[in-house]
């Protein structure tokens, strides 16, 4: 079969199916309109047509089907679905799988702010899985389905009800753990966490008071928390050192939560730990990333986030 029949046997049935799902609309709603003959020569024809789209005989099916196209243009064509209605129909059911999609699946987010670098960066765009964690009533914290709590190392998205607003932390400690800091030192059940020095890193930081970016200097290590690898950032000459150290007791249905940019992050540290049910999802992969001063990052584009 060479390229040209091919899609014409393709155009003629995309306007089969098409002409399809209209006649068996007006069946159902606009039958009353019809004849008593013109609904028995349809549904003669559906069943022919059936017949012969199932048969492979594409030259029968097509001679029939140009018949029928004729006898629908001039018996069923006034009673189908005028076009508004029809637009309409199919932006409500986008707006319903949409809506769907958004509350129980997989939610967008933006990085509005600089606490996890250097795993996430401002401007980063990512994409939230939201029944891993469960289902919930949509804008409540009312679970119907439970599925698995967070685990040491993930990255979650929640929402604080004082602030109104969602933040992005990693998972340190769950219910049950004693988390300890010790300036840059995180203990976990008496366990530090391993980490190791890779290099000096830099990023750009919005200076509210000149209105231009500047940059910080920072030495970069990989923590491993749970199996699970990822970079943190330190300043050793950073005003914060200490502040935040302390001994956290994580009580039932909670999680404490840091960022791991250590020492520019408003965390469990500074305003205790997070409730199961304020927790949205876990952060999946970056599906697009812009701002925060270093313009489009397509290396960046596609990452899962670990």
């Amino acid at each position: 079969m060479n390229i040209r029949n091919f899609y014409k046997r393709y155009k003629t049935k995309k306007r089969f199916k098409k002409l399809k799902e209209q006649t068996e609309w007006i069946m159902k709603h606009r039958s009353d309109k019809l004849t008593e003959e013109q609904r028995e020569k349809t549904q003669e024809y559906i069943v022919r047509l059936k017949e012969l789209y199932e048969s492979q005989d594409f030259s029968k099916f097509r001679a029939e089907f140009e018949k029928f196209s004729d006898f629908f243009e001039k018996n069923l064509d006034k009673y189908k679905k005028g076009v508004i209605r029809e637009n309409l129909e199919s932006i409500l059911w986008a707006a319903v799988i949409a809506l769907f999609l958004r509350s129980f699946v997989i939610e967008a987010y933006k990085i509005p702010s600089g606490s996890m670098i250097p795993t996430l960066i401002i401007g980063d765009h990512l994409f939230v899985n939201k029944y891993i964690y469960g289902l919930k009533i949509p804008f409540t914290f009312i679970k119907f389905f439970d599925t698995r709590k967070p685990k040491r190392g993930e990255i979650v998205i929640f929402t604080k009800p004082e602030e109104g607003k969602d933040f992005i932390k990693r998972v340190i400690g769950v219910e049950g753990d004693t988390v300890e800091v010790r300036g840059h030192d995180v203990y976990v059940n008496g366990e530090l966490l391993k980490k190791e020095y890779v290099d000096e890193y830099e990023y750009p930081e919005y200076d509210e008071f000149s209105g231009e970016y500047r940059k910080i200097r920072t030495q970069r290590y990989l923590e491993t928390i749970e199996g699970i690898k990822h970079y943190i950032i330190l300043r050793p000459d950073s005003p914060l050192m200490g502040y935040g150290d302390g001994i956290y007791k994580i009580e039932k249905d909670s999680v404490f939560v840091m960022g791991d940019n250590r020492d520019n992050s408003s965390d469990s540290r500074f305003w205790g730990t997070v409730k199961l049910k304020q927790i949205k999802g876990r952060a999946m992969f970056i599906w697009w990333s812009w701002g925060g001063g270093q313009g489009i990052q397509f290396k960046r584009i596609f990452q899962w986030i670990e």
